[in-house]
């Protein structure tokens, strides 16, 4: 495996970070990620679209070009990007877009070859709230509904809550609109810090069963499953990966049917140190050749204690390999969100 990008913070650029990935019709990638413009590095912090585009398979890749300015839709933040095929064959490039009261609604931009892009609002059936759509988390299942997976958080005082709602949004009209299915899902609150389910994620597996995880304060992702097509989910409860706060992602290569989970284990299990929980290292993948019932032992991606990796995004090249897109802050940066990373890997190295 090998670093092919590091996207070093700068002044006027303190953040790189969260991307998605999908091939353009002249053969090259586009990976599109959250490109801040300022100095600072917060989430409602400035921050506008960026593409870079590789012709090799991810071994070298174009400078950054700005294809969403926040500008554009009267906000300072657009971010956490998901790249999908439309059903017309052009390429959706979707985003949060950060509102100035604090809550949160939904973009996209449209292109036919990864050149020229349209910006659009895109319009939502929901009450105002502070969402949270993770990158590389939109999903086309096989009836063609475009699926979302996203967080609810309660705008109070001028300030999101912490504690999060799971839920789904789906659109019948290939992303025009968006309606938000009834089911609310989270963990109790037993605790002060209990954050609920925050950041999930969602996958359609071959036998039609839908598997929606999420991130908590409890040492595991939590998972909920539905066996029939999202009219009802079962009761979310922990699932087989210990996990810090910190987003896990499962992916699927089409050619070989091989599942890849990538997420952030548990760095102790010291009940006296909840702070532990927030400790992104290391990053490890696992692997399922059994539609996701069984996963392999873990291969870890990067180790170093002093940084934290995580908001990963998979993308399967044509020279059996894996580029895999994340967040690698260190020493020296701002916080693990500040610098982002890509690494290429032979699909041999996570067996």
């Amino acid at each position: 495996m090998k670093l092919v990008v590091n996207m070093d913070p700068k002044p006027g650029n303190a953040r790189n970070s969260e991307g998605s990935f999908i091939r353009m019709p002249d053969g090259g990638i586009l990976f599109a990620y959250s490109r801040y413009s300022g100095n600072t590095v917060g989430d409602d912090d400035s921050c506008d679209i960026a593409v870079i585009r590789s012709f090799d398979e991810g071994e070298n890749w174009s400078e950054p070009e700005i294809i969403v300015r926040a500008v554009d839709f009267g906000v300072q933040n657009v971010m956490s990007v998901s790249c999908i095929y439309q059903l017309d064959g052009q390429i959706g490039i979707y985003y949060l877009i950060k509102e100035k009261d604090k809550t949160s609604t939904w973009g996209r931009a449209l292109t036919c070859d990864g050149y020229d892009f349209q910006i659009e609002r895109c319009i939502i059936n929901s009450c105002p709230a502070s969402y949270v759509v993770n990158n590389d988390r939109v999903e086309r299942f096989a009836d063609g509904t475009l699926v979302v997976p996203a967080c609810r958080h309660i705008v109070e005082c001028g300030t999101p809550n912490p504690f999060g709602m799971s839920m789904v949004w789906v659109s019948h009209d290939d992303g025009k609109t968006f309606v938000v299915l009834p089911h609310r899902l989270t963990v109790a609150k037993t605790e002060p810090s209990a954050l609920g389910m925050q950041e999930p994620g969602i996958f359609q597996h071959k036998d039609g069963r839908v598997r929606l995880w999420a991130r908590t304060s409890h040492r595991y992702q939590y998972e909920s499953y539905s066996y029939d097509d999202m009219k009802t989910f079962s009761v979310p409860g922990p699932s087989c990966f210990g996990s810090a706060i910190s987003p896990m992602e499962i992916a699927e290569n089409k050619e070989t049917g091989v599942l890849y989970a990538v997420y952030n284990p548990v760095a102790d299990v010291d009940p006296t140190r909840p702070d532990r929980l927030w400790v992104r290292t290391p990053l490890l993948v696992q692997t399922s050749r059994d539609d996701g019932r069984t996963w392999s032992d873990p291969v870890v991606i990067e180790g170093d204690p002093d940084s934290g990796y995580c908001y990963p995004a998979m993308f399967f090249t044509k020279d059996g390999s894996m580029l895999l897109a994340y967040c690698r802050g260190g020493k020296g940066d701002d916080g693990c969100l500040s610098r982002l990373g890509m690494m290429k890997i032979g699909l041999q190295e996570l067996e």
